[in-house]
């Protein structure tokens, strides 16, 4: 008589218990939901993180050009003061 497969069967819990198989429990199954959601929460804070630094980065460069503009212009003014001192008040007054 032929062994048939399905008599194998029986044996299939002691061979994957060999390999160490394992279908998991409820536990591990609610744990992989807990760092799921998790994960999900940091994805979320790492998300708004992102947003604040892009905005405080358009508003520092936004601020930077204003300052630079301002600091340019006084000294732009401050030179033009320095050439009407020189070219148009001296020379008049010599």
């Amino acid at each position: 008589m032929k062994p048939h497969w399905h008599d194998l069967l029986k044996l299939t819990p002691f061979l994957v218990g060999q390999f160490g198989f394992d279908f998991g429990s409820l536990a591990a199954t609610l744990e992989g939901y807990f760092a799921a959601f998790l994960n999900f929460l940091l994805q979320i804070v790492v998300f708004i993180w992102n947003v604040l630094v892009y905005v405080a980065q358009y508003i520092w460069t936004a601020l930077n050009f204003i300052g630079n503009f301002f600091y340019q212009l006084a000294l732009d003014v401050g030179k033009a003061f320095k050439w009407i001192w020189e070219n148009v008040i001296k020379a008049g007054l010599t």
